[in-house]
């Protein structure tokens, strides 16, 4: 169970997260590129040519560099999608809810998550790779 919530998970951040925004605020992108609903199908084709490979390569699920830039080549053609993807796993910081940490401290909840993931450091999560 544990293998399986960390396989879904790497598959929600480098996949569904992207994926969602870029579908969902597509039609308030046209000023990049003509960018609209059409081209969505280009965002498809991308995913179906990663799966393929990844298919093909199963180890690569735990390659950061891989999954997390299955979608890179629209960061630099979309600002927005920059921008989100910034934020979203190197800016936004939220307070720790621990009781160990009554100082305040605020960390990156993603960027924690993300390097869990790929690098776990925790004994159990090192045994599901």
């Amino acid at each position: 169970m544990i293998a399986l919530s960390r396989l879904l998970s790497i598959l929600h951040i480098a996949i569904c997260l992207p994926f969602c925004w870029l579908a969902g605020i597509t039609h308030e992108l046209k000023q990049y590129n003509d960018w609209g609903p059409m081209s969505m199908s280009h965002v498809i084709d991308t995913l179906h040519d990663k799966m393929s490979e990844l298919s093909t390569s199963p180890h690569l699920i735990e390659d950061e560099n891989f999954m997390m830039n299955i979608f890179s080549e629209y960061l630099g053609e979309i600002v927005p999608f920059r921008e989100y993807w910034e934020v979203t796993f190197e800016k936004e910081k939220m307070s720790v809810v621990a009781r160990c940490r009554k100082d305040g401290t605020k960390v990156v909840h993603m960027a924690r998550l993300r390097m869990e993931l790929f690098s776990p450091a925790s004994l159990t999560n090192m045994r599901t790779s």
